[in-house]
């Protein structure tokens, strides 16, 4: 009597096979690193003097949380700079959702703390009005459908 065994044979990889591979490992790195980014964010807002206090110490001036302030906006610039001429969906959103929250934050620590600089309310102005801008222009013009027409 014979027993067959069962040998699996397996094609080489394409090289469209591995890059759908490595697409969706960074798909899942980011997936972890923004998750990790909007914990601490929500973190942030919800005990900014603890977080401050556990990032840079119990002598902590503002002048470091400013500067980070700074890197997330210049981070938040870059993650939805548009590619080409057409910006990504999940762009638009970040951007929206960023000045739309903003702009309410300003407002809040000037109607229900009292305080604020000269800048204050022309920062709120500027801040609702790009928010409006990209809700606006995203659902007149199609903009959740922009990352279909990307080549």
């Amino acid at each position: 009597m014979h027993t067959r065994t069962s040998r699996t044979i397996t094609t080489p990889s394409t090289p469209d096979d591995a890059r759908r591979r490595a697409q969706v490992v960074l798909g899942e790195i980011v997936f972890v690193v923004a998750s990790v980014h909007a914990i601490a964010g929500f973190a942030t807002l919800a005990k900014p003097a603890v977080v401050v206090h556990l990032l840079f110490g119990p002598d902590a001036s503002d002048g470091g949380v400013a500067q980070c302030f700074g890197i997330a906006q210049i981070a938040l610039a870059i993650a939805c700079w548009p590619h080409g001429r057409r910006a990504s969906t999940s762009g638009v959103y970040g951007l929206g959702v960023y000045n739309g929250m903003l702009a309410l934050y300003l407002t809040g620590v000037r109607t229900v703390i009292g305080d604020g600089g000269p800048l204050l309310w022309p920062a709120v102005l500027v801040h609702a009005l790009f928010a409006l801008l990209l809700v606006w222009k995203s659902s007149s013009d199609g903009g959740a459908r922009a990352d279909a027409h990307r080549a």
